[in-house]
């Protein structure tokens, strides 16, 4: 082409025939010429040098927004997986599910009426706080009532997943039954939780005990307890549930450490008619116990009248989100909830003082997990409990021997010990470029809203590490997540995205921010706690707020935050 050309208004440079990779078309392109501007800078036309734009896709013979098929693995068939199973058949089209759980059933001490999903009430719960086998049952129920069982496959272990880039899907690898499968899905959830590895203590000859040894987290219900004597092993929320029920032989609590108990929430009383509540015989009895059980006229009215059954529900929810103020450190809702425990605990150890002295904490209330704890205090000053506060130096056959050369002969020992706080799945995860989940978390996890973790694609996490984990009821928080992950599947399918990847400034500036806000928590107290991987002084792995405050925050995702590869490049 000639200068004359190029000033008629055509572009200057050669022409030559390519081929669109994508539809195979022959035609024309212009290759530019370079010049070089005063600066040295090369020009493409006169204008700054750009990267070169993708080949043209071509036309889709489709619809605006046709979604595209998708494939999706849940790893595990409890609380989320069955949300997942639910939500998906009623706000997705053209996709697969299967959810992969390691148990032979599904299922995976918060008041009954809030221990549910928010769209699916239990009006039949037979006591305020709803024990473990009534719980399982209202999962098993709603997996029945929806038939959701056939996108679960029991005693199907995932142990890896791995993510390639060219294919924009997870290879996920599943242990079943001696042999290792692999499945292929463009969404990888991962509902699996956080407190599923539980952990045996670190004690000399631990299994070489030959009565019965038991973990709090894999019950043993053919062990008869009855006049037996018992060693219980932990100072945790497990721990202070299970000395009330063993309390009547001859337990013996070892370590028990300061912990704050606290009293019973106010119950919301029921309603039988207009103007006329009634009164648990319980809360007459004994104001210190939080456990009540509904009597058959308030099922029914629970069952009669839906709409007074939620505004119930509402209420029990309410009671627990407008004392969030106790969780700002320093705060007047702090020292008085402070010099509140302080007292009833006093008054439940009838003024013990070695007890008192050992239990009561310096560190500010909440900072560790609150326990309701019934009967727990007042086990502790009856006659034949026996707390041990010398170590544990190793275990024998016949029984424990603890540092002040004392030996206790047991029956059983009781360990509840605790779990893994590793805050990474169980099973290997590999993202982009090889990196594993376990090595880009190190030294603290790098977790966006809980959910999400930048390098690796397509993945979701439910109430993963900065989630909310310690700020209220956790069932609406995963039907958020859920709602948040099912969100990215309908944008991926119709606007043809070949993966989203939170960036990793983002989350990076989200975290420095909840720490900041963290530092004015009482989370950050003196004291030991899985909310800071069972440390002390450890980084804080709760939301930086109210669960109200995160529900908000992830209803709308924002999806600014990820970077986006389509189909078609």
């Amino acid at each position: 082409m000639t200068a004359d050309t190029e000033a008629n208004g055509e572009i200057a440079g050669n022409a030559e025939k390519v081929i669109n990779p994508i539809n195979g078309v022959e035609g024309l392109a212009a290759v530019n010429s370079h010049r070089p501007t005063a600066t040295g800078e090369t020009e493409i036309n006169g204008h700054g040098q750009q990267s070169e734009l993708p080949p043209h896709p071509g036309l889709l013979d489709q619809w605006h927004s046709q979604p595209r098929k998708l494939r999706i693995i849940h790893v595990g068939a409890g609380a989320t997986g069955l949300c997942a199973a639910f939500k998906m058949e009623r706000q997705l089209t053209d996709y697969e599910l299967v959810c992969y759980e390691k148990n032979p059933e599904i299922g995976g001490t918060w008041p009954a009426h809030i221990y549910t999903y928010t769209f699916e009430p239990n009006p039949k719960w037979k006591s305020y706080y709803a024990y473990a086998p009534e719980i399982q049952q209202y999962f098993m129920d709603f997996c029945e009532k929806y038939q959701l069982r056939k996108y679960i496959k029991l005693e199907h272990k995932v142990i890896g997943a791995t993510w390639h880039e060219e294919k924009g899907q997870w290879e996920v690898k599943i242990e079943h039954d001696g042999q290792i499968l692999t499945d292929w899905a463009h969404i990888l959830m991962n509902g699996s939780g956080f407190l599923n590895r539980w952990r045996w203590p670190e004690i000399d000859g631990l299994h070489s005990f030959k009565g019965a040894l038991m973990h709090s987290a894999a019950w043993n219900d053919t062990v008869d307890l009855k006049d037996k004597r018992v060693a219980l092993l932990g100072t945790g929320s497990s721990a202070i549930q299970i000395l009330p029920q063993v309390q009547q032989g001859s337990p013996k609590c070892f370590s028990p450490s300061n912990t704050w108990i606290s009293p019973p929430m106010p119950r919301v009383p029921v309603e039988l008619t207009e103007g006329t509540k009634a009164t648990s015989s319980h809360e007459e009895v004994n104001p210190d116990v939080s456990q009540a059980y509904y009597k058959a006229e308030e099922v029914q009215r629970f069952i009669d009248d839906p709409e007074y059954h939620l505004q119930y529900r509402k209420q029990i929810e309410h009671g627990i989100n407008v004392g969030f103020a106790i969780f700002y450190k320093d705060s007047q809702a702090s020292q008085i909830a402070k010099e509140y425990m302080v007292s009833a605990m006093k008054r439940r150890l009838q003024d013990n003082p070695e007890l008192c002295k050992r239990l009561i904490p310096d560190w500010p209330v909440g900072c560790r997990r609150l326990t309701p704890g019934d009967g727990y205090l007042e086990a502790l000053i009856k006659s034949n409990v026996d707390p041990v506060y010398a170590e544990i130096t190793a275990v024998v056959p016949e029984g424990l021997c603890t540092e002040d050369g004392a030996f206790h002969e047991v029956d059983v020992i009781i360990c509840a010990t605790g779990f893994d706080m590793a805050w990474t799945p169980h099973f290997d995860l590999v993202g982009t470029h090889g990196q594993r989940l376990k090595d880009a978390w190190q030294p603290h996890p790098n977790s966006y809203l809980g959910i999400a973790a930048p390098g690796f694609p397509n993945y979701w996490v439910m109430n993963g590490p900065r989630g909310a984990l310690c700020n209220g009821t956790v069932l609406p928080c995963f039907e958020t997540q859920v709602e948040y992950a099912i969100a990215a599947a309908k944008k991926i399918q119709s606007e043809q995205i070949h993966s989203l990847s939170v960036k990793d400034d983002v989350t990076r500036m989200l975290n420095r921010y909840v720490d900041k806000w963290q530092e004015g928590s009482v989370w950050t107290g003196e004291c030991k706690s899985w909310y800071k991987n069972n440390t002390v002084n450890g980084k804080v792995m709760c939301w930086g707020g109210s669960s109200m405050h995160y529900l908000k925050t992830i209803k709308t995702p924002r999806w600014e935050h990820y970077d986006i590869r389509y189909v078609c490049q």
